[in-house]
């Protein structure tokens, strides 16, 4: 009995991911996958998945940015006041109302501080949680045995992917000096101007489409299918028929929200 427990003891054991398997996300998943054990040994993972959000989003307030943006569209705001209400309002009535325009930005200002710091992050994590309940779920169903420290692993090393599309995107914000960066396939048609009302919409509803085609989203979603493949969580039609809905409900939003964008810039 004690030489069995002498021998269990020395036995080699696999070791499991941690923070140095970090860069196996971007370039082998399946490697990272194939030491994927039941335990939670992605906490620390997201733990700094989370802070590099937050720093992401600290960046972006420290480089004066958001305060910048805002401070513009006030401006604007309360230029295109004055024009209209010059002839119309008193001037203290004027004043009034230019200055609740000021307060209406330090409002602003301070929600946008608070989305890119405190919001980020949480809806990071509530993201993760979110796809790993409904894995949970998927892997019950087809009878399986859910491991959810697997799946929250699989799911952590993938938001690697997004962080990195986070600092891409700081990177591009600070070269062009604008919040408005764009790194879906939508991006390309933003510099044509055909000159023609018609052709301009066509290239705008083009731009809205391709905006379905984020890189960095199908690089996410091909590391998500890689680990619960190696893993054994989800396998053959139910595994690409659930990962290929959520790309195409995320693509969906995608384009919706590059409509919209579309169609406030031609309203201005």
């Amino acid at each position: 009995m004690i030489a069995s427990a002498a021998n269990e003891f020395l036995r080699p054991h696999r070791r499991t991911v941690g923070l140095r398997d970090i860069p196996l996300a971007f370039f082998a998943p399946g490697k990272l996958f194939a030491r994927v054990e039941d335990v939670n040994a992605y906490l620390w993972p997201l733990v700094v998945l989370l802070c590099g959000v937050t720093l992401l989003g600290y960046a972006t307030i420290e480089s004066g940015l958001i305060d910048r943006q805002v401070q513009e569209l006030i401006e604007k705001q309360k230029a295109e006041f004055e024009k209209l209400q010059v002839d119309v309002v008193e001037k203290p009535q004027l004043r009034k109302a230019l200055e609740d325009l000021d307060k209406q930005g330090q409002f602003l200002r301070l929600m946008t501080r608070l989305q890119v710091v405190v919001m980020a992050p949480l809806g990071t994590l509530a993201a993760i949680l979110l796809l790993g309940a409904v894995f949970y779920g998927l892997v019950a169903l087809c009878g399986r045995k859910p491991e959810w420290n697997t799946l929250m692993t699989i799911l952590t090393y993938a938001g690697f992917i997004d962080l990195l599309k986070g600092a891409v995107t700081l990177a591009l914000m600070l070269r062009y000096h604008t919040l408005n960066v764009d790194l879906t396939l939508g991006a390309i048609t933003r510099p044509i101007h055909l000159g023609n009302a018609m052709a301009d919409m066509a290239v705008a509803a083009l731009g809205g489409l391709l905006a379905a085609l984020d890189p960095f989203a199908l690089w996410f979603w091909v590391v998500v299918i890689v680990g619960l493949k190696v893993t054994g969580q989800l396998k053959g039609w139910l595994l690409w028929t659930s990962c290929l809905l959520m790309i195409f409900v995320g693509a969906g939003m995608r384009v919706m929200g590059a409509m919209a964008m579309q169609m406030s810039a031609g309203a201005k």
